[in-house]
């Protein structure tokens, strides 16, 4: 969350937000819903619906990832407020455009976004005596969105879908990766992941604060655990 926040302006020493209104909302999209910079980058208006919270891959480098991804409150609900702000109202504008309405590149995201976000996230880890970011790439969020939504309790083999993986190989092995680093986190640590988390989690159903997946759990992700035991 330190790492979204970093794209806003600052307002006390009024910094302007990084590439302008889109910054915290690109970066809000790679994580919260998993896409490939150029999916992200490609996204047309048309492609996302905020009423229904869904979001359109329409066109990606695989079969699997042309695909509807589910959108977690939060992110719905910046997507929406940050649609409303854009000046490109026409369904076949570009969601995350540069000023003039064109597609932008990865290597100016990296640059003008990732680079300085992490930047001003790492100022803020420090006074909070946490891990410092590293080199954050913008496919790493892929990674970040496997994590976050295994942490919500829901199926890999869903969260795979959603991705745009036909093996579930991958999100397996960040599933398992997230609970060893979790037995090894600090308090402050914990905190920074549970703010993500609750971020990440889907509205709550009925009135007993409890958060349900969206799918039971799978055959192949109960016979991965049994093997991992």
């Amino acid at each position: 969350m330190t790492f979204l926040e970093a794209a806003d302006a600052n307002k006390p020493e009024k910094k302007r937000a990084l590439l302008g209104i889109r910054g915290r909302p690109l970066l809000a999209t790679l994580a919260g819903a998993g896409l490939r910079i150029d999916e992200a980058l490609s996204l047309q208006r048309r492609n996302v619906n905020t009423a229904k919270g869904t979001l359109t891959v329409a066109r990606s480098k695989t079969d699997a990832g042309v695909r509807i991804v589910d959108l977690p409150p939060a992110l719905r609900d910046e997507l929406a407020n940050y649609l409303d702000r854009s000046k490109f109202k026409k369904p076949t504008d570009l969601v995350f455009p540069t000023a003039r309405g064109t597609k932008d590149n990865r290597q100016n995201v990296r640059e003008r976004l990732f680079m300085k976000a992490i930047e001003r996230a790492n100022v803020r880890l420090a006074e909070q005596k946490l891990d410092l970011l590293g080199d954050v790439r913008p496919h790493g969020l892929r990674r970040t969105y496997a994590s976050l939504r295994t942490a919500c309790g829901d199926d890999p083999v869903f969260v795979s879908r959603q991705i745009g993986h036909e093996d579930v190989r991958f999100t397996l092995n960040v599933y398992a990766q997230s609970v060893k680093r979790r037995d090894r986190m600090t308090e402050a640590e914990q905190t920074e992941y549970d703010r993500a988390v609750e971020w990440a989690q889907w509205a709550q159903i009925g009135t007993n604060g409890q958060i349900t997946a969206l799918v039971p759990p799978s055959d192949e992700v109960a016979t991965y655990e049994k093997s991992a035991t």
